[in-house]
């Protein structure tokens, strides 16, 4: 493999390609005490296994320690999700929110939030459900769902970390389910929300074209996965954001370096990109 391979989500890391596992294995002894989510051991860690780390006092429940880390430094570290509000009970909608990282960080940033997390995966449903409750994160309503365009019943890529998807196979040997959808208006009910989070690994453009009530939304994250396989379409989603009122920044975590001599991907994934939309009133 090309040693200069990227991370699509987490930079460059020392083995590029991971292989994927479609169950969660038991809880692992690690070779060292990890000091936390921040402990850059969890890098070197096997992927896929899981276990359990210290996190503000109490225990956190970790499927992969690799994308934990990676994960928890964006999170924490960068800050991607920091929004100020006048409101002691901002309303906050978060779309893929894996194993609840993103949660805890709302509730530390705004303890008193209305916060609803939605995540398809049953397993790392469970994780999510677990890790709330043992931070003390019990007025957060969890929907295990897939968000999408619309309504109804889809095929679910299991991935064992945060890159299950909607539709599209990971490698062709990953583990497939059925699960029921939900959609981003029938989360927002008509009702202003303070932070709209996606990151719901390819579904994104369909859903953000899909949704008449963005004009509610005052702070949105999404974040954009280009596919090899399939035609670009981040015109569409800027098109709509912009047509929605929004101002819109973006990062690109994962982008080749060289693309015309090489493009390098990862997971099927070609481009990730970070899209922080702001209102232009604001």
């Amino acid at each position: 493999m090309n040693k200069m391979k990227s991370n699509q989500k987490y930079g460059n890391i020392r083995n590029f390609f991971f292989p994927i596992k479609s169950q969660i294995k038991e809880v692992c002894e690690t070779p060292e005490p990890i000091s936390g989510p921040e402990d850059e051991q969890l890098i070197s860690l096997p992927r896929y296994q899981g276990i359990e780390i210290p996190f503000k006092g109490k225990r956190l429940r970790v499927p992969d320690p690799v994308s934990c880390y990676y994960a928890y430094k964006e999170i924490f570290g960068v800050g991607i999700y920091e929004f100020a509000t006048y409101k002691e009970k901002p309303r906050i909608i978060d779309c893929g929110a894996n194993i609840g990282l993103s949660v805890i960080f709302f509730k530390t940033l705004h303890p008193m939030a209305n916060i609803i997390a939605i995540e398809a995966d049953p397993s790392i449903f469970d994780y999510l459900k677990k890790n709330l409750g043992e931070l003390g994160c019990d007025d957060v309503s969890l929907i295990q769902k897939a968000v999408a365009a619309t309504n109804g019943e889809v095929t679910f890529f299991t991935e064992g970390a945060d890159a299950g998807r909607l539709g599209i196979s990971i490698n062709g040997v990953e583990k497939s389910i059925k699960v029921q959808c939900t959609t981003i208006d029938e989360l927002i009910m008509d009702q202003e929300v303070d932070f709209l989070k996606i990151d719901i690994e390819g579904a994104e453009t369909d859903v953000i074209l899909g949704s008449k009530n963005l004009h509610l939304v005052k702070n949105l994250f999404v974040e954009y996965h280009s596919f090899q396989s399939s035609h670009q379409r981040l015109h569409e989603i800027l098109a709509k954001l912009s047509g929605s009122g929004f101002r819109y920044f973006i990062n690109a975590p994962f982008c080749p370096k060289k693309p015309f001599n090489q493009i390098e991907s990862y997971l099927g994934m070609d481009l990730q990109l970070n899209i922080s939309c702001i209102r232009n009133d604001s």
